[in-house]
């Protein structure tokens, strides 16, 4: 993060199914403890709310934009691009987009552990 950063928006692709929005809001909790000094928010594209626009708009100023992906598939090169993209062209809000959370050889761990137990 560059140092004009306080605000922190995790961009998820978002679910029909209940328990993906119960995951990725025990993410930003964590992250919100973790860095109690960033502004953290939440922000989906399809399916849950609040939209990114949304999550944007609720930040203002500048924001860093953590996509919640596992690769760099089409999601990641070009969905979370364009919703930033509009969010911050609707919001004026500047935004600076993170890479995707993998693949990272930190996740590898937990991977491993989910899979052997």
């Amino acid at each position: 993060m560059t140092p004009w950063s306080q605000s922190l928006l995790l961009v998820a692709h978002g679910s029909r199914d209940p328990r993906h929005a119960a995951t990725i809001e025990q993410i930003a909790c964590a992250t919100r403890a973790a860095r109690p000094d960033l502004e953290v928010r939440v922000g989906y594209l399809d399916h849950d709310g609040p939209r990114v626009t949304e999550a944007l708009a609720s930040l203002g100023g500048s924001v860093v934009a953590v996509p919640l992906l596992l690769g760099h598939a089409y999601h990641g090169r070009v969905d979370v691009p364009a919703a930033l993209a509009e969010g911050s062209t609707r919001t004026g809000v500047r935004v600076e987009l993170a890479a995707v959370l993998g693949p990272d050889p930190r996740l590898l761990p937990a991977a491993r552990r989910a899979v052997l137990t």
